[in-house]
Protein backbone atom coordinates (compact mmCIF):
# COMPACT_ATOMS: atom_id res chain seq x y z
CA UNK A 1 0.00 0.00 0.00
CA UNK A 2 1.25 3.36 -0.85
CA UNK A 3 1.73 5.93 1.79
CA UNK A 4 0.72 9.70 0.27
CA UNK A 5 2.20 12.68 1.82
CA UNK A 6 -0.06 15.20 3.44
CA UNK A 7 -0.23 17.59 0.32
CA UNK A 8 -1.10 14.46 -2.07
CA UNK A 9 -3.49 13.53 1.19
CA UNK A 10 -5.63 16.54 1.29
CA UNK A 11 -5.62 17.13 -2.47
CA UNK A 12 -6.83 13.84 -3.50
CA UNK A 13 -10.08 13.41 -1.15
CA UNK A 14 -11.06 10.87 1.77
CA UNK A 15 -12.63 8.58 0.03
CA UNK A 16 -10.39 7.72 -2.34
CA UNK A 17 -7.92 6.45 -0.07
CA UNK A 18 -9.87 4.69 3.16
CA UNK A 19 -12.00 2.34 3.41
CA UNK A 20 -15.23 3.24 4.73
CA UNK A 21 -16.72 0.40 7.25
CA UNK A 22 -19.85 -0.02 4.87
CA UNK A 23 -17.22 -1.21 2.35
CA UNK A 24 -15.97 -3.61 4.48
CA UNK A 25 -19.85 -4.50 5.49
CA UNK A 26 -20.76 -5.16 1.97
CA UNK A 27 -17.19 -7.57 1.92
CA UNK A 28 -18.79 -9.45 4.25
CA UNK A 29 -22.44 -9.68 3.04
CA UNK A 30 -20.31 -11.17 -0.42
CA UNK A 31 -18.60 -13.96 0.86
CA UNK A 32 -21.47 -14.62 2.99
CA UNK A 33 -23.31 -14.70 -0.35
CA UNK A 34 -20.79 -17.32 -2.10
CA UNK A 35 -22.28 -19.90 0.79
CA UNK A 36 -25.30 -19.44 -0.46
CA UNK A 37 -24.35 -20.33 -3.82
CA UNK A 38 -23.03 -17.26 -5.61
CA UNK A 39 -19.76 -18.40 -7.53
CA UNK A 40 -18.97 -14.81 -8.18
CA UNK A 41 -17.42 -13.93 -4.93
CA UNK A 42 -14.59 -15.30 -3.46
CA UNK A 43 -15.19 -18.36 -1.05
CA UNK A 44 -15.70 -18.04 2.59
CA UNK A 45 -14.23 -21.20 3.05
CA UNK A 46 -10.52 -19.80 4.25
CA UNK A 47 -8.17 -21.09 6.52
CA UNK A 48 -7.55 -17.55 8.11
CA UNK A 49 -8.26 -14.08 7.63
CA UNK A 50 -6.75 -12.00 5.33
CA UNK A 51 -6.05 -8.76 7.38
CA UNK A 52 -4.85 -6.58 4.58
CA UNK A 53 -9.05 -6.72 3.52
CA UNK A 54 -9.92 -4.98 6.98
CA UNK A 55 -6.83 -2.17 6.94
CA UNK A 56 -7.28 1.56 6.52
CA UNK A 57 -5.34 3.94 4.59
CA UNK A 58 -4.19 6.99 6.79
CA UNK A 59 -2.01 9.65 6.89
CA UNK A 60 1.86 9.26 7.70
CA UNK A 61 3.72 12.46 8.69
CA UNK A 62 7.47 13.47 9.33
CA UNK A 63 8.75 14.48 12.71
CA UNK A 64 8.87 18.00 11.38
CA UNK A 65 5.06 18.10 10.31
CA UNK A 66 3.61 20.60 12.84
CA UNK A 67 -0.01 20.16 15.24
CA UNK A 68 -1.64 22.64 12.39
CA UNK A 69 -0.97 20.69 9.60
CA UNK A 70 -2.60 17.36 11.18
CA UNK A 71 -4.87 19.56 12.84
CA UNK A 72 -6.00 20.31 9.07
CA UNK A 73 -5.90 16.57 8.03
CA UNK A 74 -8.58 16.06 10.78
CA UNK A 75 -10.64 18.91 9.83
CA UNK A 76 -10.53 18.09 6.14
CA UNK A 77 -10.76 14.47 6.66
CA UNK A 78 -13.77 13.37 9.50
CA UNK A 79 -13.70 10.00 9.15
CA UNK A 80 -9.72 9.43 9.49
CA UNK A 81 -8.92 8.04 12.78
CA UNK A 82 -5.45 8.61 13.10
CA UNK A 83 -2.38 9.94 11.62
CA UNK A 84 1.26 7.68 12.22
CA UNK A 85 4.44 9.64 12.54
CA UNK A 86 7.45 7.54 10.51
CA UNK A 87 11.03 8.17 9.56
CA UNK A 88 12.45 8.79 6.82
CA UNK A 89 11.91 4.81 5.54
CA UNK A 90 8.36 4.88 6.10
CA UNK A 91 8.70 3.01 9.39
CA UNK A 92 6.22 3.92 12.27
CA UNK A 93 7.53 5.69 14.75
CA UNK A 94 4.55 6.89 16.40
CA UNK A 95 0.43 7.14 16.79
CA UNK A 96 -1.69 10.30 17.15
CA UNK A 97 -5.28 9.30 17.47
CA UNK A 98 -7.95 12.34 16.86
CA UNK A 99 -9.68 11.91 20.01
CA UNK A 100 -6.61 12.68 22.36
CA UNK A 101 -5.19 15.32 19.64
CA UNK A 102 -8.12 17.50 20.43
CA UNK A 103 -7.86 17.12 23.99
CA UNK A 104 -4.40 18.84 23.72
CA UNK A 105 -5.15 21.82 21.60
CA UNK A 106 -8.65 22.15 23.41
CA UNK A 107 -7.04 24.70 26.00
CA UNK A 108 -7.42 28.77 25.15
CA UNK A 109 -3.95 29.31 24.29
CA UNK A 110 -3.39 25.81 22.43
CA UNK A 111 -3.21 27.71 18.95
CA UNK A 112 -0.10 29.92 20.29
CA UNK A 113 1.40 26.91 22.17
CA UNK A 114 1.36 24.32 19.82
CA UNK A 115 0.51 25.16 16.32
CA UNK A 116 3.80 25.82 15.14
CA UNK A 117 5.52 22.45 17.58
CA UNK A 118 5.91 19.87 15.56
CA UNK A 119 3.04 16.98 16.24
CA UNK A 120 4.39 13.99 17.43
CA UNK A 121 5.19 15.42 20.79
CA UNK A 122 1.82 14.56 21.02
CA UNK A 123 2.44 11.17 19.59
CA UNK A 124 2.04 7.44 21.12
CA UNK A 125 5.36 6.36 21.06
CA UNK A 126 4.64 2.53 21.64
CA UNK A 127 2.20 2.21 19.82
CA UNK A 128 0.87 -1.88 19.14
CA UNK A 129 2.37 -2.70 15.70
CA UNK A 130 1.75 -5.76 14.24
CA UNK A 131 3.28 -7.28 10.67
CA UNK A 132 0.37 -7.69 7.69
CA UNK A 133 0.82 -11.66 8.05
CA UNK A 134 0.35 -11.85 11.51
CA UNK A 135 -2.40 -14.40 12.29
CA UNK A 136 -5.94 -12.17 12.61
CA UNK A 137 -6.12 -14.09 16.48
CA UNK A 138 -2.77 -13.26 17.62
CA UNK A 139 -3.78 -9.70 16.19
CA UNK A 140 -7.18 -9.81 18.53
CA UNK A 141 -5.56 -10.98 21.46
CA UNK A 142 -2.48 -8.34 21.51
CA UNK A 143 -5.17 -5.95 20.79
CA UNK A 144 -7.32 -7.12 23.98
CA UNK A 145 -4.37 -7.22 26.50
CA UNK A 146 -3.48 -3.30 25.55
CA UNK A 147 -4.04 -0.90 28.62
CA UNK A 148 -7.38 1.04 29.39
CA UNK A 149 -5.23 4.60 28.37
CA UNK A 150 -4.93 2.84 24.55
CA UNK A 151 -7.26 0.22 24.29
CA UNK A 152 -9.12 2.06 21.83
CA UNK A 153 -6.03 3.30 19.78
CA UNK A 154 -5.73 2.23 15.89
CA UNK A 155 -3.57 -0.54 15.61
CA UNK A 156 -0.73 0.05 12.85
CA UNK A 157 -0.28 -2.69 10.27
CA UNK A 158 3.07 -2.91 8.71
CA UNK A 159 4.54 -5.11 5.80
CA UNK A 160 8.01 -5.74 5.95
CA UNK A 161 8.37 -3.08 8.97
CA UNK A 162 7.16 -0.20 6.44
CA UNK A 163 3.69 1.11 7.06
CA UNK A 164 0.78 -0.53 5.28
CA UNK A 165 -2.03 1.24 7.43
CA UNK A 166 -4.16 0.85 10.34
CA UNK A 167 -6.81 -1.24 12.06
CA UNK A 168 -9.27 0.86 13.83
CA UNK A 169 -11.49 -0.42 17.14
CA UNK A 170 -14.48 -1.14 14.02
CA UNK A 171 -12.38 -3.27 12.28
CA UNK A 172 -10.83 -5.20 14.95
CA UNK A 173 -14.59 -6.16 15.66
CA UNK A 174 -15.13 -6.65 12.12
CA UNK A 175 -12.31 -9.30 12.18
CA UNK A 176 -13.46 -10.78 15.57
CA UNK A 177 -17.14 -11.60 14.34
CA UNK A 178 -15.69 -12.67 11.06
CA UNK A 179 -13.25 -15.04 13.23
CA UNK A 180 -16.53 -16.20 15.09
CA UNK A 181 -18.23 -16.81 12.02
CA UNK A 182 -15.27 -19.15 10.78
CA UNK A 183 -14.85 -20.86 14.06
CA UNK A 184 -18.93 -21.57 14.28
CA UNK A 185 -18.79 -22.39 10.65
CA UNK A 186 -16.20 -25.16 11.13
CA UNK A 187 -17.56 -25.99 14.65
CA UNK A 188 -20.50 -26.92 12.65
CA UNK A 189 -18.41 -28.89 9.90
CA UNK A 190 -16.58 -30.76 12.18
CA UNK A 191 -19.91 -31.38 14.17
CA UNK A 192 -21.59 -33.01 10.89
CA UNK A 193 -18.70 -35.06 10.22
CA UNK A 194 -18.11 -36.35 14.06
CA UNK A 195 -21.73 -37.05 13.60
CA UNK A 196 -21.11 -38.84 10.13
CA UNK A 197 -18.44 -40.78 11.84
CA UNK A 198 -20.34 -41.86 15.33
CA UNK A 199 -22.77 -42.90 12.84
CA UNK A 200 -20.21 -45.08 11.13
CA UNK A 201 -19.17 -46.30 14.58
CA UNK A 202 -22.83 -46.65 15.57
CA UNK A 203 -23.11 -48.62 12.40
CA UNK A 204 -20.35 -50.86 13.14
CA UNK A 205 -21.09 -51.44 16.78
CA UNK A 206 -24.64 -52.50 15.85
CA UNK A 207 -23.01 -54.93 13.43
CA UNK A 208 -21.04 -55.97 16.37
CA UNK A 209 -23.67 -56.14 18.65
CA UNK A 210 -25.93 -58.28 16.18
CA UNK A 211 -22.73 -60.75 15.66
CA UNK A 212 -21.67 -60.43 19.65
CA UNK A 213 -25.54 -61.82 20.01
CA UNK A 214 -25.63 -64.91 17.68
CA UNK A 215 -21.72 -65.62 19.21
CA UNK A 216 -23.80 -65.93 22.73
CA UNK A 217 -26.56 -67.61 21.31
CA UNK A 218 -24.19 -70.34 19.41
CA UNK A 219 -22.23 -70.31 22.71
CA UNK A 220 -24.46 -71.45 24.47
CA UNK A 221 -25.38 -74.13 22.23
CA UNK A 222 -22.46 -74.90 22.11
CA UNK A 223 -22.18 -75.24 25.80
CA UNK A 224 -25.22 -77.11 26.22
CA UNK A 225 -24.39 -79.69 23.37
CA UNK A 226 -20.88 -79.95 25.46
CA UNK A 227 -22.71 -80.57 28.98
CA UNK A 228 -25.17 -83.25 27.42
CA UNK A 229 -22.59 -85.37 25.36
CA UNK A 230 -20.53 -85.88 28.92
CA UNK A 231 -23.78 -86.22 30.78
CA UNK A 232 -24.01 -89.37 27.89
CA UNK A 233 -20.23 -89.92 28.18
CA UNK A 234 -20.85 -90.62 31.94
CA UNK A 235 -23.92 -93.15 31.01
CA UNK A 236 -21.45 -94.79 28.69
CA UNK A 237 -18.24 -94.62 31.37
CA UNK A 238 -20.60 -96.23 33.77
CA UNK A 239 -22.10 -98.84 31.57
CA UNK A 240 -18.54 -99.59 30.42
CA UNK A 241 -17.29 -99.81 33.82
CA UNK A 242 -20.19 -102.52 34.59
CA UNK A 243 -19.73 -104.36 31.57
CA UNK A 244 -16.10 -104.99 32.48
CA UNK A 245 -16.73 -105.97 35.86
CA UNK A 246 -19.46 -108.56 34.81
CA UNK A 247 -16.52 -109.18 32.10
CA UNK A 248 -13.90 -109.94 34.78
CA UNK A 249 -16.91 -112.17 37.05
CA UNK A 250 -17.62 -114.32 33.40
CA UNK A 251 -13.40 -114.81 33.10
CA UNK A 252 -13.49 -115.92 36.85
CA UNK A 253 -16.17 -118.14 36.15
CA UNK A 254 -14.64 -119.98 33.15
CA UNK A 255 -11.66 -120.29 34.86
CA UNK A 256 -13.89 -122.22 37.61
CA UNK A 257 -15.22 -124.27 34.91
CA UNK A 258 -12.21 -125.52 33.75
CA UNK A 259 -10.93 -126.72 37.34
CA UNK A 260 -13.82 -128.24 36.95
CA UNK A 261 -14.05 -129.77 33.80
CA UNK A 262 -10.59 -131.18 34.57
CA UNK A 263 -11.61 -132.48 38.05
CA UNK A 264 -14.14 -134.24 35.74
CA UNK A 265 -12.17 -135.69 33.36
CA UNK A 266 -9.86 -137.01 36.32
CA UNK A 267 -13.04 -138.50 37.56
CA UNK A 268 -13.67 -140.16 33.94
CA UNK A 269 -9.98 -141.97 34.34
CA UNK A 270 -10.70 -143.35 37.23
CA UNK A 271 -13.36 -144.63 35.78
CA UNK A 272 -11.85 -146.19 32.60
CA UNK A 273 -9.29 -147.40 35.24
CA UNK A 274 -11.76 -149.43 37.67
CA UNK A 275 -13.67 -150.91 34.11
CA UNK A 276 -9.97 -152.02 33.16
CA UNK A 277 -9.75 -153.73 36.28
CA UNK A 278 -13.31 -155.23 36.51
CA UNK A 279 -12.30 -156.39 33.22
CA UNK A 280 -9.40 -158.29 34.40
CA UNK A 281 -11.26 -159.57 37.51
CA UNK A 282 -14.39 -160.96 34.83
CA UNK A 283 -11.71 -162.59 32.57
CA UNK A 284 -9.79 -164.41 35.56
CA UNK A 285 -12.88 -165.09 37.11
CA UNK A 286 -14.03 -167.39 33.87
CA UNK A 287 -10.79 -168.95 34.05
CA UNK A 288 -11.54 -170.01 37.39
CA UNK A 289 -15.19 -171.14 35.77
CA UNK A 290 -13.65 -172.90 33.55
CA UNK A 291 -11.35 -175.04 36.08
CA UNK A 292 -14.45 -175.43 38.35
CA UNK A 293 -16.23 -177.36 35.27
CA UNK A 294 -19.99 -178.12 36.42
CA UNK A 295 -19.43 -176.40 39.39
CA UNK A 296 -18.44 -173.17 38.03
CA UNK A 297 -20.81 -172.48 35.44
CA UNK A 298 -22.86 -169.92 37.82
CA UNK A 299 -19.79 -167.99 38.41
CA UNK A 300 -18.97 -168.38 35.00
CA UNK A 301 -22.38 -166.13 33.97
CA UNK A 302 -21.78 -163.86 36.68
CA UNK A 303 -17.72 -163.34 34.84
CA UNK A 304 -19.52 -162.54 31.69
CA UNK A 305 -21.89 -160.29 32.93
CA UNK A 306 -19.23 -158.58 34.70
CA UNK A 307 -16.83 -157.85 31.75
CA UNK A 308 -19.92 -156.50 29.77
CA UNK A 309 -20.28 -154.20 32.25
CA UNK A 310 -16.87 -153.27 32.51
CA UNK A 311 -17.33 -153.02 28.62
CA UNK A 312 -20.00 -150.67 28.56
CA UNK A 313 -18.33 -148.59 31.44
CA UNK A 314 -15.10 -147.62 29.70
CA UNK A 315 -17.06 -147.06 26.27
CA UNK A 316 -19.44 -144.64 28.60
CA UNK A 317 -16.35 -143.29 30.27
CA UNK A 318 -14.13 -142.61 26.91
CA UNK A 319 -17.75 -140.81 25.92
CA UNK A 320 -17.69 -138.47 29.01
CA UNK A 321 -14.01 -138.14 28.14
CA UNK A 322 -14.88 -137.20 24.42
CA UNK A 323 -17.75 -134.68 25.65
CA UNK A 324 -15.33 -133.08 28.25
CA UNK A 325 -12.72 -132.82 26.08
CA UNK A 326 -14.88 -130.60 23.88
CA UNK A 327 -16.23 -129.01 26.61
CA UNK A 328 -13.08 -128.33 27.95
CA UNK A 329 -12.20 -127.09 24.05
CA UNK A 330 -15.20 -124.75 23.94
CA UNK A 331 -14.70 -123.34 27.43
CA UNK A 332 -10.86 -122.71 26.64
CA UNK A 333 -12.39 -120.33 23.59
CA UNK A 334 -14.48 -118.75 25.38
CA UNK A 335 -12.29 -117.96 28.45
CA UNK A 336 -9.72 -117.02 25.60
CA UNK A 337 -12.60 -114.49 23.90
CA UNK A 338 -13.63 -113.01 27.51
CA UNK A 339 -10.15 -112.73 28.04
CA UNK A 340 -9.74 -109.98 24.68
CA UNK A 341 -13.14 -108.76 25.20
CA UNK A 342 -12.07 -107.26 28.77
CA UNK A 343 -8.75 -106.39 27.54
CA UNK A 344 -11.19 -104.62 24.50
CA UNK A 345 -13.64 -102.99 27.69
CA UNK A 346 -10.68 -101.87 29.51
CA UNK A 347 -9.04 -100.02 26.60
CA UNK A 348 -12.49 -98.48 25.10
CA UNK A 349 -13.04 -97.36 28.97
CA UNK A 350 -9.88 -95.84 28.80
CA UNK A 351 -10.91 -93.84 25.84
CA UNK A 352 -14.33 -93.29 26.97
CA UNK A 353 -12.38 -91.85 30.19
CA UNK A 354 -10.21 -89.64 27.94
CA UNK A 355 -13.11 -88.43 25.83
CA UNK A 356 -14.60 -87.23 29.01
CA UNK A 357 -11.93 -85.44 30.06
CA UNK A 358 -12.04 -83.79 26.28
CA UNK A 359 -15.83 -82.94 26.92
CA UNK A 360 -15.34 -81.71 29.96
CA UNK A 361 -12.43 -79.55 28.90
CA UNK A 362 -14.82 -78.58 25.85
CA UNK A 363 -17.79 -77.30 28.24
CA UNK A 364 -15.31 -75.52 30.13
CA UNK A 365 -14.21 -73.52 27.07
CA UNK A 366 -17.80 -73.11 26.07
CA UNK A 367 -18.66 -71.84 29.33
CA UNK A 368 -16.12 -69.50 29.03
CA UNK A 369 -16.42 -68.32 25.60
CA UNK A 370 -20.37 -67.86 26.76
CA UNK A 371 -19.49 -65.96 29.55
CA UNK A 372 -17.22 -63.99 27.08
CA UNK A 373 -20.23 -63.87 24.78
CA UNK A 374 -22.37 -62.08 27.25
CA UNK A 375 -19.68 -59.72 28.49
CA UNK A 376 -19.28 -58.24 24.50
CA UNK A 377 -22.89 -58.55 24.29
CA UNK A 378 -22.84 -56.28 26.77
CA UNK A 379 -20.19 -54.10 25.99
CA UNK A 380 -22.04 -53.57 22.70
CA UNK A 381 -25.12 -53.00 24.08
CA UNK A 382 -23.28 -50.28 26.41
CA UNK A 383 -21.42 -48.69 23.30
CA UNK A 384 -24.56 -48.72 21.55
CA UNK A 385 -25.91 -46.60 24.19
CA UNK A 386 -22.84 -44.20 24.75
CA UNK A 387 -22.95 -43.74 20.67
CA UNK A 388 -26.84 -42.73 20.70
CA UNK A 389 -25.75 -40.05 23.74
CA UNK A 390 -22.75 -38.98 21.73
CA UNK A 391 -24.83 -38.44 18.60
CA UNK A 392 -27.61 -36.93 20.72
CA UNK A 393 -25.13 -34.43 22.32
CA UNK A 394 -23.80 -33.64 18.31
CA UNK A 395 -27.47 -32.51 17.46
CA UNK A 396 -27.60 -30.73 20.35
CA UNK A 397 -24.35 -28.29 19.46
CA UNK A 398 -25.43 -27.79 15.76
Amino acid sequence: MYIHTIEEWLSMGYDTLVMEPQVQESKLDESRDMKNGHPEVATVEKSQIEIASYTRNVPAISDSTSCQQVLHIFQNSPAVPCVVSCDDSNVPTGLIMRDKFYKHLASRFAADLFYDRPAVMFAEKEPLICERSTPARTLLDAALKRHDAEFYDCLIVTKQRKLFGVLSTQDLMLISRELERMTDQLRSTVIQESQSHVMEIASSVQQVSSISQLSLSESQKMSHLAKTGRSELEELKTSFSHVLEMMKQQQGLVTQLLEQTDEISSFTASIRELSERSKILAINASIESARAGAYGQGFSVVANEMRQLAQSTKQFSEDIGHGLDIIHTLIEQTASAVSSTSYEMSVSNERVGKADETFRDLADSADIAKDRGREMSDSSTEATRITGDVLYNLTSLM
